[in-house]
Order: structure tokens, then C-alpha cells, then sequence
């Protein structure tokens, strides 16, 4: 085959992949774009999105920092005194050396994450169906999920049951699916695609015998590590049953060989992270034992995979079928997927929500007979064009709820400030950012402010981040009694007993309160409308 005839022959099977991506990332520059055009005058977008909102400044503050520096640090947790290496933010933010803002930088790098989800998406939908054709179906219904969890968030729009502390279902707000994680870090996006391909090639590698794939899988497993680590439980338990079915056909200590490889080349991820936590107190009590990711509540569940429930009931009539289906595509790598994962949320781990991650996608791989059985009926029959639409919006469901809850909530002046500050706020980070030192401590009048303030000037806050702040409730109520007390010597003994040096006013109530009760050390260092910063430097 000459060169010219493989170059035709991969963009044949890949050209569809590109087609995924620009989709998807029609999809991501809709909801920016919706984002940029409802901006107020004199306001700026400061990156959130309607997904991982809340997360999002503390990426931001990795990528700052990793201006100067591989290691970050944890800037809501002025007790964390180590720096760490992350695989993701720490190279992915050498983007700003560009001269890139770290937003921009960060969609960049959302767009990338795409590019490589749509790859492995394709890839995945590849291997799993007979043809090109049905791998196209596949892909769509992976990239869609064909949950309904989308039903709850109708009937409480309907019934106007939404409240600022309300819970979406996990199909539309966590790692499950794949439509919220477009929206939200960047390293969702890249954490999803290699555990598509991770999954598959740990059952090639032990069970097919596929030695290629050793090698990218050993290296692809050791980067994962380094920023995702939680999902080290789930490649091992991959791995080890692979492994048990494996040698149960036939004894090969090459396999030992290669599993070992495998879940050895998380050693060195899981080896840092134990190393962190013996050195860092702070990083060990916090972050590896009170940071809890539990499950949503059980209805949310129900109302979400009924579809898959049903599809598992008809499939199970036909088994025999099902299961010459799964052997023939070689889909048994899903099965395994689905019981490490549900083993990992079982055991005492504190990260019980990250193990659903790509599990929508992973339902519809071992379902899908079921799905493009329908499929076939559907085509077969010329269904009427209507119809067809119908079933089109279903599949684009989840895309179009969060194009219409982004138009909502960046409309909606009470949640329009998780996306947009002030002009004169980002002069009074830009001042602070320029003046500051490394023993600043900052304290805001806004407890959203907090969580933004790191991630644009550098600094340390007291309280920001609800999973990166230890002891989180205490200082909130601390917080709290403090924004409400007229006496000046509680005032200024809260700022003395926690080392805060830096006080941002975002309003002008704010600045009259901290006016009348701070004591002389406190000097007024930028003022700009209604923000005002004081320093006791």
C-alpha cells in the first residue's frame, strides 16, 4: 500500500472523529459566546461556566501560578506549606507563558480535551459496533447518554421548585455523563478520554494478547496518576480480573509480566500523593480523608437510567444474542469497567461520586445491541421525518438544557455574579496582584469574592473554597459573625488571631463597616468606586 493510500485509508476511518469534535466544540463556543454577549457594561467573564462553576477558580489559580513555577500551591490553605507537581495544570499552564490570560488559557486547553475525547469516543464507538455506520450511531449515543435525568430539571422548572441550593441530577451536573464535563475543567475532559482507552486496553493487553498497546497504556495509566489519582483503585481491579480471566484460559507469566507493568506504572502517582500526605498534614487530614464525594440521593438515580433499565429487561430475554454480541465486539472490557467502579464506590473511599465518571457512556456500550436494534427499526421503516426530529432533540437534550440554563442563570441578575465581576474589582486584583507578597493573607466582604480572589492575585485567602479550605464550616461561621459584629475589638482581634493582612470591600456598605471599626494600623491602599482595599502592612 503506498503512502498516498494510507493516508486515505486512516482519514476514512478518523475523518468522522473531527466531525465529533467540531460539534462538541460548537457546543462549548455556544455557551461562551452566550456567556460574552450577555456580559454587563463594565463587568468582565471571569471563566465559570453552568457546570464545576465553583471548581473553576481554583483551576485558574493553578494555571496562574504555573506561570513562574511547576508546583503549585494550594491558596485556600495558608497551613499547606508544600507545593505539589499536577500532570495537568502544571504543564497545561505553560500556556500562559503566550502571553494568554489564565481564562483563555483554560478554554485552550478545554478545546484540546475535546479534541482527544472526540478521538477516543470515535475509537471506542469503533470497536464496539459492525460497521461504520452503526459506529457513528454509537458515538452520538455516547456523546448523548441517552439518560433522562433532564425529566427532574423540567418538572422543577415547571413547578418553579428551583432554589440557589437545589441539585441537579448527575447526568446534567457530575463527571457521569459527557455534556456537563464540556462545560466544566479541562482536565475532565482528558480524565474521561483516557479512561475510554485505558479500559479497553488493559482487557486487550492481558485478555487479546495485544502487546502494542502496553507501552501508551503503561504511560497513559502513569500520567492519569498524577492528576486523577482517584481512579488508581479502578485500573488495578480492571486489571487484576482481566488478569484472572486470562490466566484462567491458559497459565502465561507474561501476563503477570504485563499486569504488573500496568498497575505499577500508578506507583509512582500514588507513591507522590502518599509522600504529600506523610509531609503535609494539612494536605493529608483535608484533601484524603474529610473532602467527601458522595453519591446523589437514590431518586435521582431512578429518574436517570430508567432507560438502561428497560434496555437491560429486553436484552435479558434475548441473552443469548446480548452475550454473542458482547464476545463478538469484544465488549467484556464495559462489564469489567462497570463492576471495578461499583466495587470502588463500596469500599471506604471518600471519592464515591469520581467513580461514576463515564459510566453513561459505559452504559450504552453494554447495552447497545438493544439501541441499535432500535436504530435498525427506525431506518427500516422510513420513519417520517417528524419523528425523526423528535428523536433527534432527545438525543440532544442534555446539550440543550444547558444551552438554556446558561441563557437563565447569566440573565438572572443573583446568578449572573458566578460568572461576571466588576472592572473595579479586577483593578484591585491587578494591584494586589502586582504589590503583593508571598505572607499576604486576604479577606473579602463577599464570601463568592473569596473563592475568586486567589486565582487573580496569587495570594492566600482565609476562607475561599468549601474543598480546598480545611475546617471549611467553622471559618464560614467564624466568616459570618464577623461580617455581622459592631464592636470594633472583636473586629480587629478576628483579623489579628488569623494573620490577615489584606481586607477587600465589595460594596460601599462593606467599606463603611471596615472604615468604623478598624483600627489605626489599617491604611485604605486602592480605592476605585465601591471597592476598597485596606492593608495593615
Amino acid at each position: 500500500m503506498t503512502a498516498q493510500a494510507k493516508i486515505i485509508k486512516i482519514w476514512h476511518e478518523w475523518n468522522f472523529a473531527l466531525c465529533l469534535f467540531f460539534v462538541l466544540l460548537l457546543f462549548e463556543l455556544i455557551l461562551t459566546g452566550l456567556i460574552l454577549i450577555n456580559q454587563p457594561h463594565g463587568y468582565s467573564w471571569i471563566g465559570t461556566g453552568v457546570f464545576n462553576t465553583g471548581d473553576i477558580p481554583v483551576y485558574l489559580s493553578y494555571i496562574n501560578q504555573t506561570k513562574h513555577s511547576w508546583l503549585v500551591y494550594n491558596l485556600f490553605d495558608h497551613d499547606s506549606y508544600l507545593p505539589r507537581f499536577d500532570g495537568f495544570w502544571s504543564l497545561g499552564g505553560k500556556l500562559t507563558l503566550l502571553g494568554l490570560s489564565a481564562v483563555w488559557t483554560h478554554e485552550i486547553l478545554r478545546w484540546l480535551g475535546t479534541l482527544i475525547l472526540a478521538l477516543a469516543v470515535w475509537a471506542t464507538a469503533k470497536t464496539s459496533s459492525p460497521d461504520l455506520k452503526r459506529a457513528r450511531v454509537t458515538s452520538w449515543l455516547m456523546l448523548s447518554g441517552l439518560s433522562t435525568g433532564w425529566l427532574y430539571s423540567v418538572w422543577m422548572g415547571l413547578t418553579e421548585s428551583w432554589t440557589p441550593g437545589s441539585v441537579d441530577s448527575p447526568d446534567l451536573a457530575t463527571e457521569l455523563a459527557i455534556a456537563p464535563i464540556l462545560t466544566g475543567g479541562a482536565h475532565g475532559l482528558l480524565s474521561i478520554a483516557l479512561q475510554l482507552l485505558i479500559t479497553r486496553w488493559i482487557w486487550e493487553i492481558l485478555v487479546l494478547d495485544n502487546k502494542k498497546k502496553l507501552i501508551p497504556t503503561a504511560f497513559a495509566i502513569l500520567y492519569i496518576a498524577f492528576f486523577h489519582p482517584y481512579f488508581i483503585p479502578v485500573y488495578a481491579l480492571i486489571a487484576l480480573i482481566s488478569l484472572s480471566i486470562a490466566i484462567n484460559k491458559k497459565i502465561d507469566f507474561n501476563k503477570f509480566i504485563s499486569a504488573g507493568l500496568l498497575i505499577g506504572s500508578a506507583i509512582p502517582g500514588a507513591g507522590y500523593f502518599m509522600w504529600l500526605a506523610w509531609h503535609n498534614p494539612s494536605f493529608k487530614n483535608h484533601h484524603l480523608q474529610i473532602n467527601q464525594l458522595p453519591l446523589d440521593a437514590w431518586y435521582f438515580w431512578v429518574i436517570t437510567l430508567w432507560p438502561f433499565a428497560l434496555a437491560l429487561a429486553w436484552l435479558y430475554s434475548k441473552r443469548s444474542l446480548w452475550l454473542e454480541y458482547i464476545n463478538v465486539h469484544k465488549l467484556n472490557w464495559v462489564i469489567i469497567w462497570l463492576i471495578s467502579a461499583i466495587i470502588c464506590m463500596l469500599l471506604p473511599l471518600p471519592w464515591t461520586r469520581k467513580y461514576t465518571q463515564g459510566l453513561l457512556p459505559a452504559l450504552i456500550l453494554v447495552t447497545l445491541p438493544c439501541w441499535l436494534f432500535i436504530y435498525d427499526k427506525i431506518k427500516a421503516q422510513k420513519t417520517i421525518f417528524p419523528l425523526k426530529a423528535a428523536l433527534i432533540i432527545f438525543l440532544a437534550f442534555p446539550y440543550i438544557h444547558l444551552i438554556q440554563t446558561q441563557i437563565h442563570l447569566t440573565r438572572d441578575p443573583f446568578f449572573a455574579r458566578y460568572f461576571y465581576v466588576s472592572n473595579d474589582l479586577k483593578a484591585a486584583w491587578k494591584y494586589l496582584e502586582n504589590r503583593s507578597t508571598k505572607n499576604t493573607m486576604i479577606i473579602t466582604t463577599d464570601g463568592w469574592i473569596n473563592y475568586l480572589t486567589p486565582a487573580f492575585t496569587g495570594q492566600y485567602v482565609w476562607l475561599g473554597h468549601h474543598h480546598e479550605s480545611p475546617d471549611f464550616d467553622r471559618k464560614l461561621s467564624d466568616f459570618n459573625t464577623w461580617l455581622n459584629v459592631s464592636d470594633a475589638k472583636i473586629f480587629n482581634n478576628f483579623l489579628n488571631d488569623r494573620s490577615i493582612s489584606i481586607i477587600i470591600s465589595t460594596n460601599a456598605s462593606r467599606s463603611s463597616f471596615v472604615t468604623d471599626l478598624a483600627d489605626e494600623k489599617w491604611q485604605r491602599i486602592f480605592t476605585q468606586n465601591d471597592i476598597n482595599v485596606w492593608s495593615s502592612q
